[in-house]
Order: C-alpha cells, then sequence, then structure tokens
C-alpha cells in the first residue's frame, strides 16, 4: 500500500484555536487526511481524517494504521514518513524499487486530485473537523466507485 497525507483549509472551530488548526502547507488553518492506495489493485483501502493541521504523517500512520500491519507488512510513502522500519521510502529503497515506487506515489497523486474535485474538500471547510472526517471519507468512497467505473 502507499500512504500520503493530504490537508485542507478548515475554518477555526470546535474550541481549537488559530495555532492548533495551523497547516504549514497553506499558511492558514486547515486539517491533515491520510490515504491509502492499494499496490496490486489501486484501490482505496484506508482512509483517515480528520486530524489538526500541524499533525504530522508519520504520527497519524503510526496511530492510525500501523497496528493493523502483518509483521512481515511495509508500507511505500514519501519522504516526510522517513523514521519508521514500517515504511519505504525514496531514503531506503534501490534505485529498482525508487523507479517502481514513482509510478505508484503518481498513481497516488492522481486518487488525491480526484479527493480535491470535490467543492467541498476543495474550498475552506467551515462546519467542524468531526463533519470534515466524515466529508472525507464519504468523498474518498465516491472516488473509489468512479475508480472501479473507469
Amino acid at each position: 500500500m502507499t500512504i500520503d497525507g493530504v490537508q485542507f483549509l478548515c475554518k477555526v472551530c470546535d474550541g481549537y484555536t488559530r495555532k492548533q488548526m495551523w497547516a504549514w502547507k497553506f499558511k492558514k488553518p486547515g486539517v491533515n487526511c491520510g490515504i491509502g492506495i492499494c499496490l496490486r489493485t489501486g484501490d482505496i483501502c484506508w482512509a483517515e481524517g480528520s486530524h489538526l493541521g500541524p499533525y504530522h504523517d508519520l504520527t497519524m500512520y503510526r496511530q492510525c494504521l500501523k497496528a493493523y500491519l502483518e509483521d512481515d507488512e511495509m508500507v511505500s510513502a514519501d519522504k516526510g514518513y522517513r523514521g519508521d522500519e514500517t515504511v519505504s521510502t525514496p531514503y531506503t529503497q534501490t534505485e529498482a524499487e525508487q523507479a517502481l515506487s514513482k509510478i505508484h506515489r503518481a498513481r497516488h497523486e492522481t486518487v488525491n486530485c480526484r479527493m480535491k474535485m470535490y467543492v467541498a474538500l476543495d474550498t475552506e471547510f467551515r462546519h467542524g473537523i468531526v463533519k470534515h472526517g466524515h466529508v472525507f471519507r464519504t468523498v474518498a468512497t465516491l472516488v473509489q466507485l468512479a475508480i472501479e467505473i473507469d
């Protein structure tokens, strides 16, 4: 599975401060979500969100996905996930693995782009973090259905 974090704009809400929700990518308040794509099929097999903007991708992986992996399983990710023995990143891969990983990450970025085609995720969300998580997982389901149709 390839995994990646995706950030979305979100108004300050639910009693949080601007600093607690600060998303480095936008330099505004936001939320961070994670998505996982099956290497073999290209299907979305993990969708996690929404977490406060500064919540790091690697922390999300460790707290929300890692426990579900078998002892011999690993995930593939970008350089932001460096530092965990169960994550294969460009720093730990051979040249041949990196070439294949680039193809997988490109497919993953296509899914991220499809997710942001939905206005609810592409514009500043104003209904709270919990509702954003529901919307994110709903959109992930819709994108998966579109993948199956294509």
